[in-house]
């Protein structure tokens, strides 16, 4: 029988970056081809259905750029310098739950939550680091 082989050295910096760019990439064709625009449409109706009064505003598109970009960077980074699946599936989990909790904080201030394209790459970015950290050699 052959000696199996060892998984490979990380780096961890360079594949984080890497990483957060094809998901950030991904979120910015969603937005190029307005499928992001078509959910973020649904999630507005279901706003309307909290009961709250008047017309929801539209946030501007930096703010949602400024928080997926800093979001996903971040998470990519967290969860490959993190070791153990669970703590990386707890990072994942909360950056979501951190970002759906968007909806009822900017219903309450009428304004619509856009949040297809901040959850899209943070959902690729968190795909994509856990299966980058388990083909490689965790942090010590």
């Amino acid at each position: 029988m052959s000696k199996p082989t060892e998984k490979p050295e990380p780096h961890l910096g360079a594949a984080a970056f890497a990483i957060a760019a094809m998901a950030l990439l991904v979120a910015a064709v969603l937005f190029m081809t307005g499928i992001s625009g078509r959910v973020d449409a649904m999630i507005a109706n279901l706003s309307s259905s909290f009961g709250l009064e008047g017309e929801f505003r539209k946030l501007g598109g930096p703010v949602v750029w400024c928080w997926t970009v800093l979001a996903t960077l971040g998470l990519c980074q967290a969860m490959l310098h993190a070791p153990g699946g669970w703590r990386r599936s707890v990072l994942l989990l909360s950056s979501i739950l951190l970002t759906l909790s968007w909806l009822p904080v900017l219903a309450l201030v009428s304004y619509a939550a856009p949040l297809a394209v901040p959850l899209a790459a943070l959902l690729w970015g968190g795909v994509g680091s856990t299966i980058y950290a388990t083909r490689h050699r965790e942090p010590e």
